[in-house]
């Protein structure tokens, strides 16, 4: 029961880390960024509370991207990983599919040194 528990626990925590991976991987949030890096500029009677919701998007984020890069990339592995399996099973086809016209080949070889000698 708590294995599967823990299971969905996790099941849903990569969903929202990949989810969230996808969204602040984005241009628009390097953007919104950006802006907030110059509010404190503009707005300096605020500077201490946009700095502090700076800091805790930074706390927040750094672990969720940290996780979804890990999740993406092991997605990447598997993917590779099934890639090189179909990779080398075809690879082996063709070596018995070569090995099997080497043999037809040799027998026609010796088809005509009969019918030649």
């Amino acid at each position: 029961m708590v294995k599967k528990v823990k299971s969905k626990f996790n099941y849903w925590n990569n969903i929202i880390a990949l989810k969230l991976t996808d969204i602040v991987q984005t241009m628009w949030v390097f953007y919104i960024f950006v802006i907030m890096c110059f509010l404190p500029i503009v707005f300096t009677s605020y500077e201490d509370k946009i700095l502090y919701i700076s800091n805790c998007f930074q706390l927040c984020f750094l672990p969720v991207l940290a996780v979804g890069q890990c999740l993406v990339t092991k997605g990447s592995e598997r993917r590779a990983q099934k890639t090189y399996n179909m990779v080398k099973a075809e690879l082996q086809l063709m070596k018995d599919d070569l090995k099997a016209d080497k043999e037809v080949v040799n027998k026609i070889e010796e088809l005509q040194s009969i019918l030649k000698g």
